[in-house]
C-alpha cells in the first residue's frame, strides 16, 4: 500500500512537470508565473561536490516549490516550504518530513542554517533581512524574479544554482509555496530528515 501511494504521487507529479518541461510543442513566451529549471551544486570543504538538477518556484514572503530530479528526469524530492512551514517528501518512499521553515528546519532538510524567509528573499529580490547573516551572491545583484545565478553560504557548505531555463507553470502558482506535503504520504518530524549531502543515513535529501 506504501508503494502505491508513492507511485500514484509520483505519477502526479511527474505529470505536471512534464507540461511545464516538455510543452507537447513548440515553447511560447511566458506570460504568467514561471518557474526556473536550474542545475546545483552543493560544495563543503571535506566533502566531493554533490551535482543535481531541479525546478524552482520562489516567491516573497517565504515560498519555495522544489523538485529535485533523478537522473530519468523523474521527481525524487520534492521540497515545499510558505506559511512558516516547510514539507520535504521523499517520493519513492511515500514519506514527508514536516516542521518549521526555521534555521533549523531548513538545516535539516539543505544542510544550510537559515531561515525560508532569509532564502527566498535572497534569492528573488537579492535584499538581506536586519536580522540575517546569509553571505550569498546573485546575478543579477537585485531586482525580483528568477536569477540567473545564485550562491549562498552557511556553516561552510555553499548551495550554488544555475538558470537553464524559464518556463510557464503548468500548475496553479498558489498550490506551491504552501508548506503542506501531499495527500497519501506517511508523515515524520522534519528534524529526523538528515539535511544535505553531509549528514550520516538514515535519512538524506541528496542521497
Amino acid at each position: 500500500m506504501r508503494r502505491d501511494r508513492a507511485s500514484r504521487f509520483a505519477t502526479f507529479t511527474a505529470c505536471a512537470l512534464v507540461l511545464g518541461l516538455a510543452g507537447c510543442g513548440a515553447r511560447r513566451p511566458a506570460t504568467g508565473p514561471t518557474y526556473g529549471v536550474y542545475s546545483g551544486a552543493f560544495r563543503a570543504t571535506d566533502v566531493p561536490d554533490v551535482r543535481f538538477r531541479v525546478w524552482l518556484f520562489a516567491r516573497t514572503p517565504g515560498r519555495l516549490h522544489a523538485e529535485i530530479l533523478g537522473p530519468a528526469g523523474g521527481t525524487r524530492v520534492v521540497i515545499d516550504g510558505g506559511n512558516g512551514n516547510l514539507a520535504v517528501t521523499l517520493v519513492s518512499e511515500g514519506e514527508s518530513y514536516v516542521g518549521p521553515a526555521d534555521p533549523e528546519g531548513v538545516a535539516s532538510a539543505l544542510g544550510l542554517r537559515v531561515s525560508l524567509d532569509d532564502l527566498v528573499t535572497a534569492f528573488v529580490a537579492g535584499e538581506q533581512s536586519a536580522a540575517s547573516a546569509l553571505p550569498f551572491l546573485r546575478d543579477p545583484l537585485s531586482g525580483a524574479g528568477l536569477p540567473r545565478r545564485f550562491e549562498a553560504q552557511a556553516g561552510g557548505r555553499v548551495l550554488m544554482l544555475e538558470l537553464r531555463s524559464e518556463r510557464p507553470l503548468a500548475v496553479p502558482a498558489e498550490s506551491l509555496g504552501t508548506g503542506l506535503p501531499p495527500g497519501g504520504t506517511t508523515l515524520r518530524p522534519l528534524r529526523e530528515l538528515r539535511g544535505g549531502p553531509w549528514e550520516p543515513p538514515p535519512k538524506m535529501v541528496f542521497p
